[in-house]
């Protein structure tokens, strides 16, 4: 073999295994930053780490361990839901295993994905995987005297409250990408990022011998916590007589000004319309977020006098397919503002609806990641009009938060709830 030709081979075999490296550490990530010493917290001076897993935290942050006992973070896991047969099927699929059992974060690579460890998967994602690095243990504030023998050898690194830290798993999903598009995102005074949400300030020191007021909690609320999601959209109805002006009601009900003009459509001359608004208003990143087993749906009751005259028919979904619904449609992709017939009906009726894709205010245009997700992103709106049946009673409207798209509504969380009296 010529000098030439096993150079050549040599540069191949290069490239290859640098690229294998990279592929492993997080593709797309900043791997550039990968093993700068400037993305870690400094060991300078400490000796080893006297503690061996997250119960030990207990001793000297018995507040933060009680919250984190009690989230989805240390139940990762354990939890039966993603080990159900069509997600992870109990880890077979072993690209879940490195989100819910994490090897420590910062040691991985600042802002690389998640790597499985091997050891006390049920702790889930723990104390370690968080704040560990090498011997030290990163903290986000400033430490006080009582830190200065700790076993786990605290050190002050900001990084650790960045969205960096949230990234590695739940940007799998895009939710950080999501947020990164709103208005939560930009600086200014409506800027929020994970933590304000997700790890709210609470009462109480989170450490023994600190005079703190409070903390930032640890039990990371989301998607399994009821009154958290009834925070998370607005929902809004009003009728509409067939002598009203059509769209002086649009923007009475949505407040905003910027609406063009919507068509009520040919099929409701005359006709007294139920107009309904479905707003992302509590959420910094899509509804529901970007997991595909979640679902968000409205759905109306018609009632006469405590008697259900029409069951519960779903008008609109919000989800993120999954890849294996190939036939899945999303009407209003690349569509803002064009109002789409629909027909809506189960085994007891079917209604006409109008439905129109509002765009958020802030940054209406958007990189779209998932073209068949119906989902909300944040300050986006989904409009529904309808006749309904003639008759004297009430409308009850409801969004469902399920954690996946085939739960039964009695199992799923209410949301929002509407009650209306039908214009006689």
């Amino acid at each position: 073999m010529s000098p030439q030709l096993r150079a050549l081979l040599g540069l191949v075999l290069l490239v290859s295994v640098v690229a294998v490296w990279f592929g492993l550490r997080g593709g797309d990530t900043d791997v550039a930053k990968i093993g700068d010493p400037s993305q870690h917290p400094s060991v300078d001076g400490k000796g080893p780490l006297r503690l061996a897993d997250s119960k030990e935290c207990e001793e000297c942050h018995p507040q933060v361990y009680a919250e984190w006992k009690g989230s989805h973070h240390e139940f990762a896991w354990r939890n039966p839901e993603p080990r159900r047969k069509d997600l992870s099927d109990n880890f077979k699929n072993k690209d879940c295993i490195p989100c819910h059992a994490p090897r420590p974060l910062i040691e991985v690579g600042w802002g690389a994905r998640a790597l499985e460890r091997q050891t006390r998967r049920d702790d889930g994602v723990n104390c370690f995987t968080c704040h560990r690095y090498k011997n030290v243990v990163a903290a986000p504030h400033e430490l006080t005297a009582a830190a200065a023998d700790a076993p786990c050898n605290p050190v002050t690194w900001a990084p650790i409250r960045t969205m960096t830290l949230c990234a590695p798993c739940h940007d799998q999903h895009k939710v950080n990408q999501d947020w990164l598009q709103t208005r939560y995102a930009a600086d200014g005074p409506d800027r929020k990022d994970c933590n304000d949400c997700h790890m709210p300030v609470t009462p109480g020191p989170g450490t023994k011998g600190v005079d703190r007021p409070e903390h930032r909690g640890h039990g990371f609320p989301g998607g399994h916590d009821a009154e958290f999601l009834k925070t998370s959209a607005t929902l809004r109805a009003r009728f509409v007589g067939p002598d009203e002006d059509w769209m002086a009601a649009v923007k009475d009900l949505t407040g905003r000004d910027d609406l063009p003009k919507l068509e009520r459509g040919a099929p409701f001359d005359g006709k007294t319309l139920l107009l309904i608004e479905v707003k992302n208003t509590g959420v910094g990143h899509n509804l529901p977020a970007d997991e595909r087993h979640r679902a968000v749906d409205l759905e109306i009751q018609l009632e006469d006098r405590g008697r259900v005259v029409m069951p519960e028919l779903r008008l609109a979904r919000f989800r993120n397919p999954y890849r294996s619904e190939f036939d899945a449609v999303n009407p209003f992709s690349d569509h803002a503002w064009e109002v789409i017939p629909l027909d809506v009906k189960n085994e007891n009726i079917a209604l006409l609806t109008h439905q129109v894709r509002v765009p958020p205010e802030f940054r209406p245009v958007r990189k779209v990641y998932y073209p068949k997700s119906t989902q909300l992103v944040a300050g986006e709106s989904r409009l529904v009009w309808m006749a309904l049946p003639r008759f004297g009673g009430r409308v009850r409207l409801r969004l469902y938060y399920k954690l996946n798209p085939f739960l039964a509504n009695d199992r799923a969380v209410v949301t929002n709830e509407r009650w209306l009296d039908v214009p006689r």
